[in-house]
């Protein structure tokens, strides 16, 4: 890994001429940048915590090669050297799970304890988000798990800075089912607690991410085409006897039109012949009646 320092500046005069004469100083100021070399152990990562006490950077998690990591790396500058110190070995007490996008801030203490806290976070690809709490002390090289009333709910890629004195504010964060968090909690080291805050313009409802949305929609058109279909399921049960019983009677019905014609051509026929009254099947026509 390497980075780039200002070693040094130059400045440069140089006299220039002008048109009345009058010789005026052009003062060019050089930056020369040096490549300095750190730790090549140290590997690519995204989505670690920093936080920082004076020239001192911790670093801890983190995707490191596709994979969430609990290493603790502490960056030391001195001068325009760099060095990396792997403390993952040497830290006491119990381990935090690997983790990615926590919240991770340096915590201003009374007794002059350089402390860094760390809430959240999330896992591998696909795995739910936490909510645990965790306290590194970097003087004694330990971390330590904290349990606070009103815990938040589990989250990861909050807003989570210090405030003051043993106060870090919290904002936001994602869950889970990728809906976005708009709560805005205050966490008190001294009292032990989470306390939420209710801030003027923000709405204590949280939004979907576009990725949520995509989904909820998708799953919104599912369950329409899903209702229409069994609404036409049962709409076509309840219809098909009535329906079934209209197709009969009007074969019926049919059927015997035919017929009478059939009976009519039949007694005209007989009537040509001299027959006055025509009686076949289920039909007796009186010739007289039809007007002859």
């Amino acid at each position: 890994m390497s980075a780039l320092r200002c070693t040094h500046v130059d400045v440069l005069k140089h006299w220039v001429p002008s048109r009345d004469s009058v010789p005026c100083v052009c003062v060019i100021v050089i930056f020369v940048w040096r490549l300095t070399s750190c730790c090549t152990c140290l590997m690519q990562r995204v989505g670690c915590g920093v936080a920082n006490f004076g020239s001192k950077m911790y670093m801890f998690g983190g995707d490191k090669e596709g994979a969430p990591t609990a290493e603790v790396h502490l960056r030391a500058v001195d001068g325009i050297s760099i060095t990396w110190t792997d403390l993952t070995l040497i830290l006491e007490g119990p381990q935090p799970l690997p983790r990615q996008n926590m919240g991770f801030a340096a915590v201003d203490s009374d007794d002059s304890a350089k402390k860094i806290v760390m809430f959240g976070g999330i896992g591998t690809s696909g795995s739910a988000p936490m909510n645990d709490l965790w306290e590194l002390d970097t003087l004694n090289l330990m971390w330590t798990p904290l349990n606070f009333s009103g815990t938040p709910s589990a989250r990861h890629s909050p807003g989570f800075i210090s405030l003051s004195t043993g106060r870090i504010l919290l904002y936001g964060g994602q869950d889970a089912e990728g809906m976005a968090s708009s709560e805005l909690l205050i966490l008190d080291l001294a009292a032990r607690a989470w306390t939420p805050l209710a801030a003027a313009g923000v709405c204590s409802i949280g939004t979907l991410s576009p990725r949520a949305c995509a989904r909820k929609k998708r799953f919104v058109c599912v369950c329409v085409c899903v209702c229409v279909c069994l609404c036409l399921r049962a709409l076509s049960y309840i219809c098909l006897p009535l329906r079934t019983r209209h197709v009969k009677r009007k074969d019926y019905s049919l059927s015997s039109v035919h017929c009478l014609k059939k009976h009519v051509q039949a007694c005209a026929l007989h009537t040509h012949q001299g027959a006055h009254r025509c009686a076949c099947g289920p039909y007796s026509l009186s010739i007289d009646s039809m007007g002859r």
